[in-house]
């Protein structure tokens, strides 16, 4: 899945991904509360900033 296109470099996802955050979203929801739910997404969302930032730094 193409996310978009950075100083000409293609950001690409893959599906599994998406499946993870909603794991995440409805197992930890189901735990702990909607908003500890919201937190997990944030914080996965805040990762794959973090990754994708370094990469394009390479």
């Amino acid at each position: 899945m193409l996310l978009g296109r950075i100083a000409g470099i293609d950001l690409k996802i893959h599906w599994s991904f998406w499946a993870l955050v909603g794991f995440y979203l409805i197992s930890t929801s189901m735990a702990a509360g909607l908003a500890q739910g919201a937190f997990s997404v944030v914080l996965i969302g805040s990762v794959f900033a973090c990754v994708v930032a370094h990469e394009y730094g390479h």
